[in-house]
C-alpha cells in the first residue's frame, strides 16, 4: 500500500468510527424523549381531567356542570388505558344522578375517577421505568460505543507507528550513527508502505557505496596519491600537478612556498617551467627548470 492510501484509509477509517459512535448515542438517546412525551400526552391529560371532574363535584357552582362535562369529554377523548373506557361510561352515566346531589352516583363516580387515576399513575409509573431503562442503555451503549472507538483509534495509532514512524525513525537512527562513526548501522524496512521501504533501501545502498569507497580509497586512489607525493617530495625542483580544468591538484614542498600567483604564472611561463602532458588531456606536471 502506498504511504498516501495508508494514511487516507487510517484516518478515515477513524473518522467513520466517530461519525457511527456520534449518530448511534444520538439515536439511542433520542429514544428517551418519545417516553416522556407519552406520558404528557397520554397520561397528565387524563389526570388533568380526572382533577377537574372531582373539583367540579366537591364544589357545585352554577358552571359545575359544563365543567363537568368538559372535563368527562376530554378524558373520553383520550382513552389510552384497559378498562379506561368502562369506567368513564359508567361515569356519564351517573353524571346528571351526582350532580343533582345524589350521594350514591356521587360515591359511584368518585370511586370510578379514583380508579382512572390510579391507572394513568401506574402508566406513568411503566412509562418512567421505560424511559429510565432506555436511557441506561443508551448510557451503557455509548460506554461501549467509545471503548470500541478507543480501541480502534488505539489499533490505528500502532499501525501507523509500525508501518510509519518506525521505518523513520531506523533511518533517523542510521543518518545519526552513521554522522558519529557508526558506518555499520543500517536503517531498518519491515512492513512499511512502498515509499518508505524505497527510501530505506536507497539510503541503505548510499551507506554501502560510502563504506565501499572507503575501502577502496584505503587501498586504491589514497595509496597512489600518497606515493605521489612522496616521489614529488624526493624532488628538490618545485613541481605542480595540475588538473584538465588548469587548478593545481598537488605539488611538492619546494611549490608549496609559491604564492597562487606565481603559481598562475607557472602554467603562462614556458621558459622557466618545463610541462608534460598527462595521458587522455587529464593534466600536465610542471618543473622549475632553474631556482627560485
Amino acid at each position: 500500500m502506498r504511504l498516501r492510501t495508508e494514511i487516507a484509509v487510517t484516518l478515515g477509517a477513524l473518522l467513520a468510527l466517530q461519525v457511527v459512535t456520534v449518530l448511534a448515542s444520538v439515536s439511542l438517546m433520542t429514544r428517551v424523549g418519545p417516553t416522556i412525551s407519552i406520558i404528557v400526552t397520554e397520561n397528565v391529560v387524563s389526570e388533568a381531567a380526572v382533577e377537574e371532574m372531582l373539583a367540579a363535584l366537591a364544589d357545585p357552582q352554577p358552571d359545575s356542570a359544563a365543567r363537568f362535562a368538559k372535563a368527562l369529554a376530554v378524558a373520553q377523548a383520550n382513552v389510552t388505558e384497559t378498562g379506561e373506557a368502562e369506567l368513564l361510561g359508567r361515569i356519564a352515566s351517573n353524571t346528571e344522578a351526582a350532580l343533582s346531589g345524589e350521594s350514591g352516583a356521587r360515591a359511584v363516580i368518585v370511586k370510578d375517577l379514583q380508579a382512572i387515576g390510579a391507572l394513568n399513575r401506574d402508566s406513568i409509573y411503566a412509562s418512567e421505568a421505560e424511559a429510565r431503562r432506555l436511557s441506561m442503555v443508551g448510557a451503557w451503549s455509548i460506554v461501549v460505543l467509545g471503548a470500541v472507538a478507543f480501541a480502534g483509534s488505539q489499533w490505528s495509532l500502532r499501525r501507523l507507528s509500525r508501518r510509519i514512524a518506525t521505518p523513520l525513525r531506523e533511518v533517523e537512527e542510521a543518518v545519526v550513527a552513521y554522522r558519529r562513526g557508526d558506518t555499520h548501522r543500517r536503517g531498518g524496512i519491515g512492513d512499511a508502505p512502498v515509499e518508505l521501504r524505497t527510501l530505506v533501501a536507497e539510503i541503505n545502498g548510499l551507506f554501502d557505496g560510502l563504506a565501499l569507497l572507503a575501502t577502496e580509497d584505503a587501498h586504491g586512489p589514497a595509496l597512489d596519491r600518497a606515493a605521489l607525493l612522496a616521489l614529488l617530495d624526493e624532488t628538490e625542483d618545485p613541481i605542480l600537478l595540475i588538473g584538465g580544468d588548469g587548478r593545481v591538484r598537488a605539488c611538492n614542498k619546494a611549490a608549496l612556498r609559491m604564492t597562487p600567483q606565481e603559481q598562475a604564472e607557472a602554467r603562462r611561463d614556458p621558459d622557466h617551467w618545463a610541462r608534460v602532458e598527462l595521458p587522455s588531456g587529464g593534466g600536465a606536471l610542471l618543473r622549475r627548470l632553474d631556482a627560485l
